[in-house]
């Protein structure tokens, strides 16, 4: 079983207050959001790959990640998440990337 988590980074704020879910399903889309700002993954991948290692090359990696219209999407291993979630969210939000929950939303 397994669970998605996606990553973006805001853009400078306009004056208006976006909807988290509506970006999330804007990105999914492969759409333009006005409260996303585009980002090189580059470094991104590589601050993943240094502190998880290679987990896309890994059967046994806690998720995998694939790089969408200007997102990351994660897909979390829920039998070997123990704690990876919160370290991921630490990571990303260290490079300045927002990281939305999809089954938090009500």
């Amino acid at each position: 079983m397994s669970f998605d988590l996606i990553a973006w980074r805001w853009s400078a704020p306009s004056g208006e207050v976006a909807d988290a879910q509506d970006v999330y399903e804007a990105l999914l889309d492969e759409r333009e959001h006005p409260a996303v700002a585009g980002f090189d993954e580059h470094p991104v991948v590589a601050a993943i790959e240094k502190h998880f290692g290679d987990v896309n090359g890994d059967e046994g990696s806690p998720f995998l990640y694939f790089v969408g219209h200007q997102c990351l999407i994660f897909n979390v291993n829920v039998d070997r998440e123990d704690g990876v979630v919160e370290r991921l969210k630490r990571l990303l939000a260290g490079q300045e990337l927002y990281c939305y929950d999809p089954q938090l939303t009500p």
